[in-house]
């Protein structure tokens, strides 16, 4: 039975289990320290951004290999200055240096990338860099929560700016522009 459950794990997983890194903790109160973050950072008002910010960096103080912890982290800071008063050049580096901090943990961990995407576009404003990391996010794990609801508004954002817009099927643009809408008028 083992050697049967080995070998299906190897080929539903694409990748034997030496190849993958780690992403819980051991710690469960630095586990329950993340979850209580997620909880709050989901409610995403500047008072329970400013919690969820506190409960992972509990969970990181607690477990400094938590890669979870440090992305947490990041997408807490990366919110407060929309969601608060906070100042964006307080707040980015500080998201900046936990997101980076987990992708050197854990450079599977796709919430991770696209948090440092999410942030590098709205606060750096480099929109080749932001896709990058968006697009390798998606390579990561596609099934990733963060990275499939940040990346709409992403494209969103990155459309206007220059990339272009992809083709729906039979060759009509997503985003048309002023004059497709005046020829569809006609």
């Amino acid at each position: 039975a083992r050697a049967i459950s080995a070998a299906l794990r190897v080929t539903l997983l694409g990748a034997p289990e030496a190849t993958m890194a780690p992403r819980g903790t051991g710690d469960l109160e630095a586990y329950d320290l993340y979850l209580q973050g997620r909880f709050a950072w989901h409610q995403r008002t500047g008072p329970t951004l400013s919690e969820a910010a506190r409960c992972f960096e509990a969970a990181a103080a607690r477990d400094p290999s938590f890669a979870r912890a440090w992305a947490g982290l990041e997408d807490a800071c990366t919110l407060l200055p929309i969601y608060s008063d906070a100042p964006p050049t307080e707040v980015w580096p500080r998201a900046k240096s936990a997101a980076l901090r987990a992708i050197a943990l854990d450079d599977q961990l796709a919430e991770a990338h696209a948090s440092l995407a999410y942030g590098t576009m709205m606060f750096e404003w480099d929109w080749g860099q932001a896709e990058a990391g968006f697009r390798r996010a998606i390579a990561a794990d596609r099934g990733a929560a963060e990275a499939a609801s940040v990346t709409p508004g992403a494209q969103r954002r990155l459309v206007p700016r220059g990339r272009p817009p992809d083709r729906r099927p039979g060759g009509r643009s997503e985003d048309r522009g002023a004059r497709g809408r005046r020829e569809s008028r006609d």
